[in-house]
């Protein structure tokens, strides 16, 4: 719209204009206050006597409903009759005419159908053709031509009417080529469907034609299956197929693309074209990165470049016209008449009841327009002043400057603030504040401090906590998360009563300032920090660690992995779980130190399970005397010495490593090489005393290797001997005797 004049408003001219939830106090003639009415704003003009109301920007909301209340009524009423006439077309495309008639001179053809559903006529010519279906709850007609079409639909519930005019594409070949997908080298396709103005598919069970690539399955690209994840074609990298349609056709609506669908799977470069003469090339869809559904994806081919439609029903007319995208339409209803349009021309003679123009745009006024002689200030009122008037570049006052060429704005000082106080910004202190029911924060001095109220405006705040920069926070300084009470980290789904059996998954951490710390995790809690080191016969790295909770061996199970893990009581005491050379150990000075008189009674079997080893009768079953007499084997035995092997072979590698060796690290302990006295287990077998050695793991073969001898269980053969020696005594006293 061209500007004819031009005028400048001083803002000191206008009477006072006041935003408030509260009705001003003491209000001149002309003032004006908007008033916040939930998410509405309404407009007030004070007439000397009250506050008279002006208008709301709900009347612009309520037009816009009544306009997508009536077009929600019209397009489920015309979905409704559409889906009948969908079914029915199925069975109209199987059944045989009843009628046909065909002039082989002119191509014209008129055909009747019936099916229990329903009766369908059609008559086509060259160029134009008409089709009337009947059904019972449905009365449909189309008429169209290369440039036009028209459509009626009339239920008991709607008659609508629509004319478009078309902008068709004329296509024979269609071009699909992609580049691969984001998983492999695949363009893996399910189907692809080209639909005429009738929505049948032309490409049926028309082999395509390879033209880049090695194609596999061509024939699942136009088989009519689009839901079977397993009947695809395809051809790696860039590569590329045609279809030849046979024919040209003028009126195609639209193609359709299924592709492969796995779940983070994109297609690269996907490309539909069509063409007349497989020369020239008219890209219609071309995605980079295409991520498939199994409803696959559309393209619209004939378009309406513009349509008008009518729409009846009982309650509601409505008028519309569309034009690239732009629509202008008239609705009638029980509520009123809603006009609207991009542009509205009344010409002639107009009367409007009431005299009431709101918001109005004039065009080309002019100061010689005007009849008064003066315009005083003080006796007009502006209403609803757009910023995009107003020609000054800046607006300034007191404490605010707004600058309408670079937006930028200024204040000195002040607080922007809601009506119901929850949301602030008091400039003047540096404070922002937004809060509701539940509490909120404030910001002020490079903190947030949570409050349950906003502490400028309603006081008597309860402070939860701050988030702010903290210097020496424990032994850190940096980003602190501070509680007054306590504080709490985790996921939504984190619960944890034990009381009443319940575990959630999900994980926190959470403290209070009596000194109680909390970390719950429904899986793992895994602490771990220091340097890699090496462990297992493949040398797999790990860093130091604690699991706590399902590990990777088990559940509910607390885990120390590390190259060395030690347990320090007071004075230095310490019990060690680490390895050398040799192989792991645990070594603790603490147990060494502390003695007893007692027997030993300390067993470790072959899985490394410590045990107390017991003697009493409680513990033990179907107890009976050994009456064998192979004790005495015991007397086979003989006593022999040794040097022990790993002890030996530690020594012999701390002395090849004797400069780098620490002697002195309790960790590298290296026992002296000196001969033990003792008995061989093997030898124990070979007396038959096995009963008194001890066997390692059950090998694949079923057999145990020999471990150990159980020395203390030696007395029992012993004691028999010399029994049987007291008794040879005793007869021998006898004799004497």
């Amino acid at each position: 719209m061209a500007i004819i004049t031009r005028s400048e408003l001083t803002l000191t001219d206008v009477k006072e204009t006041v935003v408030s939830n509260t009705a001003p106090l003491n209000p001149s003639l002309g003032d004006v206050w908007y008033k916040q009415n939930g998410k509405y704003v309404e407009q007030y003009r004070w007439n000397g006597v009250q506050w008279e109301f002006i208008s709301s920007t709900k009347e612009t909301e309520d037009i816009k409903n009544q306009l997508i209340i009536a077009d929600e009524k019209i397009n489920a009423a015309q979905e409704k009759a559409d889906e009948s006439l969908g079914k029915a077309q199925e069975g109209f495309d199987k059944a045989e005419a009843l009628s046909e008639k065909v002039d082989v001179n002119t191509g014209a053809i008129s055909s009747v159908k019936q099916t229990t559903a329903g009766l369908q006529t059609e008559v086509k010519s060259k160029a134009d053709s008409s089709t009337v279906t009947q059904l019972a709850d449905v009365v449909a007609s189309k008429v169209s031509n290369v440039d036009f079409e028209s459509n009626k639909t009339q239920t008991a519930e709607l008659i609508s009417s629509t004319v478009s005019l078309q902008n068709n594409e004329n296509v024979r070949y269609v071009r699909f080529s992609g580049s691969g997908n984001s998983v492999n080298s695949g363009n893996h396709l399910l189907e692809l469907q080209v639909n005429d103005s009738d929505n049948k598919n032309v490409a049926l069970n028309i082999l395509p034609t390879s033209e880049n690539g090695a194609w596999t399955n061509l024939i699942y690209a136009t088989d009519g299956v689009s839901d079977d994840n397993v009947k695809y074609t395809t051809s790696n990298g860039n590569a590329s197929f045609i279809i030849d349609l046979k024919k040209i056709y003028p009126t195609l609506n639209s193609l359709k693309l299924w592709m492969y669908v796995a779940s983070g799977r994109d297609y690269l470069n996907v490309k539909l074209e069509i063409s007349t003469d497989k020369k020239t090339w008219k890209t219609v869809y071309l995605k980079d990165n295409y991520t498939p559904t199994t409803k696959g994806d559309t393209v619209i081919l004939s378009n309406a470049e513009a349509s008008s439609q009518i729409s009846q029903l009982a309650d509601n007319i409505n008028l519309k016209v569309d034009k690239n995208g732009i629509i202008n339409q008239i609705n009638i209803s029980t509520e009123g008449i809603v006009i609207a349009g991009e542009n509205v021309w009344i010409s002639g003679k107009t009367k409007i009841d009431n005299a009431v123009i709101k918001n109005a745009m004039i065009d080309s006024l002019s100061a010689n327009k005007l009849t008064a002689g003066t315009i005083d200030a003080g006796k007009i009122n502006v209403v609803n002043l757009n910023a995009s008037n107003i020609s000054a570049g800046i607006i300034t006052g007191a404490n605010l400057a707004i600058n309408l060429n670079s937006g930028e704005v200024t204040f000195q000082k002040g607080i922007i603030k809601r009506a119901d106080e929850l949301f602030s910004i008091d400039v003047t202190k540096g404070i922002v504040e937004s809060y509701d029911s539940n509490g909120g924060f404030t910001i002020s001095k490079g903190e947030i401090t949570l409050n349950s109220s906003p502490e400028l405006t309603i006081g008597n705040s309860k402070k939860y906590g701050t988030i702010t920069y903290k210097w020496r926070l424990l032994d850190a300084s940096g980003l602190a998360l501070i509680g007054e009470d306590g504080y709490s980290l985790g996921t939504s789904n984190a619960v944890k009563n034990i009381a009443n059996s319940t575990v959630n998954q999900g994980s926190a951490i959470s403290g209070n300032k009596e000194g109680y710390l909390n970390v719950f995790s429904r899986q793992v809690i895994n602490l771990s920090s220091g340097d890699l080191y090496s462990y297992g016969s493949l040398n797999y790295k790990s860093l130091a660690s604690i699991e706590i909770g399902n590990t990777s061996r088990n559940k509910s199970e607390v885990a120390i992995s590390a190259n060395t893990v030690r347990l320090s009581a007071k004075d230095g005491d310490h019990i060690l779980l680490s390895s050398d050379s040799t192989s792991a150990f645990v070594q603790s000075n603490v147990i060494y130190r502390r003695t007893y008189s007692s027997a030993p009674n300390l067993y470790i079997t072959d899985l490394g399970t410590i045990g107390r080893s017991t003697s009493a009768s409680k513990y033990k079953l179907a107890i009976e005397e050994d009456k064998t007499d192979n004790y005495k084997n015991i007397l086979k035995l003989k006593h022999k010495t040794w040097y022990d092997k790993a002890n030996t072979e530690t020594y012999a590698r701390a002395l090849d490593n004797k400069d780098t060796f620490d002697w002195d690290n309790p960790e590298d302990e290296v026992l002296p090489v000196e001969r033990i006295h003792g008995l061989i287990a093997e030898d124990l077998v070979e007396a038959g005393l096995t009963e008194f050695v001890s066997y390692g793991e059950l090998n694949d073969d079923g057999t145990k290797e020999v471990e150990g001898i159980q020395y203390d269980r030696l007395v029992v053969p012993l004691l028999q001997i010399v029994k049987d020696h007291q008794i040879e005594i005793e007869k021998l006293k006898e004799r004497i005797i």
